[in-house]
């Protein structure tokens, strides 16, 4: 059994005797060096991003290569008998085995262990240098020697920073923030106006929406139109009604032309029993029109008219037998407000000039498509009304492809 005592941070695991500090050989262990090479790999999928900017998306994370802690474990018939830690960031670790004092000659196997406990967040093997020190006497001098033997000396550490959740989090954080700012300008644009302008955006692919004044209860003139015409392409696909040419080109004309005479005839023809039935179950209570008169008795709010368009968008992609003819009417209407000068755009437009009113309800078919919904019974607005929705639209253009075109 070789004895030994430790010194300074050093301690015992087994138990020993005052004698032991009298029996210290005279000898010295030079210093080992300790290479670290390291390698830091951040896993995420935004890799334009620079470590700065990511730093700066996630300020909570510590990106700052953790400190190592060295064991030394010192074993005796394969037991551990004594140990010591060293703890550094440096490049470099000398492991000094001054600490440990020997009391007899022959052999010492040391066990060099390191170990990350700084952050959690990192990923580190443990990694093991073994150490096999001999303790001879020099026949001739009567000194004691030491011969070292080392399994390495470099510790090869490759540290993995598994953030790609919550990065992709903090940009979706920080994006929608950007985007709520953007949408905030565009609504002081329309509080220029003063009072009674509404506008609803809603990205059809990713979900984001942004309203301004969408609870505003206004005429809806001859924007129910285009809801008219959806309910009875749904009730003849469902076999509840036949549409003849003469119905079909009245929804043509009462679409395209929004001529009113036209709409008449296929209320007096089907009715709006069931249709006010209809609208009640998707929640647009405004557009519920007691009267035979259509179009002026009924309200329009902004809120309800999204959910309406969000229908209709799901069933001009649907490949019903009907789709097709709808959505060549609502691409080719023949007044519109809403525009691209990229894009093809389905809308339905409802006017009134003595009122003021000017709305236009649209889908924009842009690389990431979205309905955009303008309503304003304004009197500064309807004066020079193709110029400001003419800006309207480039705004919501600019700001979804801006946003959404990679989508």
């Amino acid at each position: 059994m070789k004895i030994f005592t430790l010194g300074f941070f050093l301690f015992f695991l087994t138990s020993c005797n005052d004698t032991i500090y009298k029996q210290v050989l005279p000898l010295e262990i030079s210093p080992i060096q300790i290479n670290l090479e390291t390698k830091l790999i951040i896993n995420h999928r935004n890799h334009d991003l620079t470590l700065e900017e990511i730093q700066q998306l996630l300020p909570d994370i510590n990106f700052e290569k953790p400190k190592t802690t060295f064991t030394i474990k010192l074993f005796d018939e394969n037991e551990i008998i004594a140990y010591s830690q060293i703890t550094t960031s440096n490049p470099v670790a000398y492991l000094n085995f001054d600490d440990f004092y020997f009391s007899e000659l022959g052999e010492y196997s040391f066990n060099v262990i390191q170990k990350d406990f700084h952050c959690l967040s990192w990923i580190i093997d443990d990694e093991l240098i073994t150490v096999d020190v001999t303790l001879t006497q020099n026949e001739e001098t009567g000194l004691i020697e030491t011969t070292t033997h080392k399994s390495k000396t470099v510790f090869n550490n490759t540290f993995v920073l598994n953030i790609e959740d919550e990065l992709s989090q903090a940009i979706e954080n920080k994006n929608l923030q950007q985007k709520r700012e953007e949408m905030a300008q565009l609504e002081e644009k329309f509080l220029n106006f003063g009072d009674y302008t509404s506008f609803y955006f809603y990205n059809l692919e990713s979900g984001f929406s942004h309203s301004f004044n969408c609870q505003q209860n206004y005429r809806g003139v001859s924007v129910g139109k285009v809801f008219f015409a959806h309910f009875l392409y749904i009730q003849e696909e469902n076999g509840h009604i036949e549409l003849t040419e003469r119905d079909r080109m009245l929804i043509e004309y009462s679409l395209r032309t929004s001529l009113d005479v036209k709409s008449h005839e296929l209320h007096n023809r089907f009715g709006l029993e069931e249709y006010n039935l209809w609208l009640e179950s998707l929640g647009a209570d405004s557009l519920i029109n007691p009267y035979h008169h259509f179009g002026r008795t009924t309200g329009l709010v902004a809120s309800e008219a999204v959910e309406l368009l969000r229908n209709i968008n799901n069933y001009l992609n649907s490949g019903s037998s009907n789709a097709e003819e709808f959505r060549y009417h609502m691409t080719n209407n023949l007044v519109p407000f809403i525009i691209s000068d990229n894009y093809e755009v389905a809308s339905k437009t409802g006017w009134v000039y003595v009122w003021n009113i000017i709305h236009d309800v649209a889908i924009v078919y842009a690389p990431s498509p979205y309905i955009l919904i303008i309503l304003t019974e304004n009197d500064q607005i309807v004066q020079n009304h193709r110029y400001h929705f003419a800006h309207f639209s480039q705004w919501f253009e600019e700001f979804n492809d801006r946003w959404f075109a990679s989508n």
